[in-house]
């Protein structure tokens, strides 16, 4: 298996390109704040190509639903807010931020009751007015020190130690507490 490219292809944009912004800002708006996983169908090509952090391989649409099942089940009053939208010919960026209180599993972490906040970029390419492969990347640094994960920048190397210490401590107890409850929170 070759390792997938990371370079989009070259610009074949065309007159229906105008409307390729609000489709994209559509698009993340329903799958994004309203769970609406027919966005998929109703934007997205038949062979839709998604490149999503932390997956090596490129994938299709079940991957982008997948993604966001699991987002809006561990962030579940997720809130998405596109803050900027560039375009260029068949290619659209929405840079956003999402907004969230930590109840229920993320990427292995039961719930923390916290509140989070990062922002993400995704460029989507269209052909013939739907979208045939995006790229997507979160800021999950800033989710897993927001979460108490990972200590802040400004922390000294003792206050790392004792952080990750106390992190580890903390996760144990959310384990329990979860186990013990059958993961409802």
């Amino acid at each position: 298996m070759s390792a997938p490219s990371c370079d989009p292809p070259p610009y074949t944009g065309g007159p229906e390109a105008d409307a390729y912004p609000a489709i994209a800002d559509r698009l993340a708006d329903r799958l994004w704040n309203h769970g609406d996983l027919s966005a998929i169908d109703d934007h997205c090509g038949p062979h839709l190509r998604t490149h999503l952090p932390d997956v090596s391989e490129e994938l299709g649409a079940a991957a982008l639903e997948q993604a966001v099942l699991d987002r809006r089940r561990a962030l579940p009053d997720t809130r998405y807010r596109t803050l900027d939208v560039l375009a260029e010919g068949d290619l659209v960026l929405l840079r956003a931020e999402y907004r969230g209180t930590h109840r229920g599993e993320l990427a292995g972490l039961p719930p923390t009751g916290r509140a989070v906040c990062a922002t993400e970029t995704t460029l989507f390419r269209f052909e013939d007015g739907r979208v045939v492969e995006l790229w997507q990347q979160s800021d999950g640094l800033a989710v897993m020190t927001q979460l108490g994960l990972i200590a802040p920048e400004e922390t000294p190397p003792l206050g790392r130690i004792a952080h990750s210490l106390k992190a580890t401590a903390r996760l144990a107890l959310l384990r329990v507490r979860a186990a013990r409850s059958g993961g409802r929170r």
